[in-house]
This record gives C-alpha cells, sequence and structure tokens, in this order.
C-alpha cells in the first residue's frame, strides 16, 4: 500500500500538468496589429483648383492643383468658405483615405492664417444625399432637374478609391453612384466630353447635380 502512494502522487501529478498544458494551448495569441485603413496622416500644401459641393449645395471639400482631393464635412461648408477660395494657398493637415483622397483635420489659408479646425468641431449629423444607389429622383428640398455638358477637368473619388464624379470645363459638378455609372457606359477620362441630367443645386460655385443620365458626346 505505501508503495502504491508514491505511484499515485507521480500519477495526478502528470494528469495535473498535462491539463495546465492543454489550457494554455487554449489561450488566444494576440494576432500582430496592423495600422487601420485609412488611418495614415498626411499634409499637403498647394493651391486651391476647384471647390467641390454636393448636390445640396454644401461644400464638402476642393481639388488642388497638383490633383489631390480634400474632403471635409458638410456641415463645416460655411466656414471652409469664409476660409479659403479657389486660387488661395493653403495647407492642410488630415488623414490619407486612399492615394488620392485626404480627409482634412484642419484647413489653413496660408496667405491670411485663417483656418477651420474641423478636428475640434463636433460632427453633425447630415441627411444623406439620395440616389447613391438609385435613380430615382430625389426629395431632398432645393434640389432641382438640372443639366450639365463640358469637358472633364478633374475626377472625383471616393473613399475606397472609387470614381464617383467629375468637375467639367463649366465648372459642374457631376455626381454619380455606381449604377448609373453601369449603365451609361460613358468614359470619364481628363478632356472627355460630357453631358448629364439630374438633380442638383446651382451657386457660386456653379452646378453640382447627382446624374440620373449621363454620357459622351
Amino acid at each position: 500500500m505505501k508503495r502504491l502512494i508514491p505511484i499515485f502522487s507521480i500519477l495526478l501529478i502528470l494528469i495535473t500538468l498535462n491539463a495546465c498544458s492543454h489550457d494554455e494551448s487554449r489561450v488566444p495569441v494576440s494576432a500582430p496589429t496592423h495600422e487601420a485603413l485609412g488611418s495614415e496622416t498626411a499634409e499637403a500644401n498647394g493651391t486651391v483648383r476647384h471647390m467641390l459641393t454636393n448636390p445640396t449645395g454644401k461644400v464638402e471639400g476642393f481639388i488642388m492643383s497638383d490633383g489631390t482631393q480634400v474632403m471635409c464635412p458638410p456641415n463645416m461648408s460655411e466656414q471652409v468658405m469664409k476660409t479659403i477660395s479657389p486660387n488661395d494657398r493653403v495647407s492642410v493637415q488630415g488623414v490619407r483615405e486612399n492615394d488620392r483622397v485626404l480627409r482634412a483635420s484642419k484647413i489653413t489659408n496660408t496667405s491670411t492664417n485663417r483656418f477651420v479646425d474641423i478636428a475640434a468641431t463636433p460632427p453633425a449629423s447630415e441627411p444623406a444625399v439620395p440616389m447613391r444607389k438609385d435613380i430615382r429622383p430625389p426629395r431632398t428640398a432645393g434640389m432641382k432637374p438640372l443639366t450639365a455638358k463640358g469637358t472633364v477637368r478633374s475626377q472625383i473619388f471616393g473613399k475606397a478609391g472609387e470614381l464617383n464624379g467629375v468637375v467639367l470645363s463649366d465648372k459642374s459638378i457631376i455626381h454619380f453612384g455606381p449604377r448609373v455609372l453601369e449603365k451609361s457606359k460613358a468614359q470619364f477620362d481628363i478632356g472627355k466630353s460630357v453631358k448629364a441630367s439630374g438633380y442638383g443645386t446651382s451657386g457660386s460655385y456653379g452646378k453640382s447635380l447627382e446624374a440620373t443620365s449621363i454620357s459622351n458626346y
């Protein structure tokens, strides 16, 4: 009986060690961390070429002379308009969404030193601009039937790098969703002639419309 006790103790130790080893194997191993997509901070300096307005007429960004597309919240439209204008020299800090688009956190007019601190402003909910996924007439107040025609001067891109609009030679801004783009089969290379009809607004920066039809001519 005395000889069985050490053997029993050894077996108990072995069982305990095996259980601990088994439990440790189930502990999740932390995956290596990677910088989130769209989290690369960046700065851009240059001249404002085109102001970008959405179909409701609010400024949502601008295109710089080097082609950089700067985006900002539409609820900051008035502050941005008071701070910068086409041909102004600007400095922009923000987050790089892709190789074409910079989401601004601060915009500074380097000639006047006036700036818009977007990061310090609480976000505001904005009504969604209709027709990005459909081609039915919108119900947003203030938008009316519009047409535009001209040659492509600049292209507009979304967060994922997809083409979702163009700026024409008459300063009209044509926005379009994937369904309209697929249906049209139009080409939007710089210099291509484009005509569109849809719904939007017309203001000091020209027309801005969400296209229901678009084609080359």
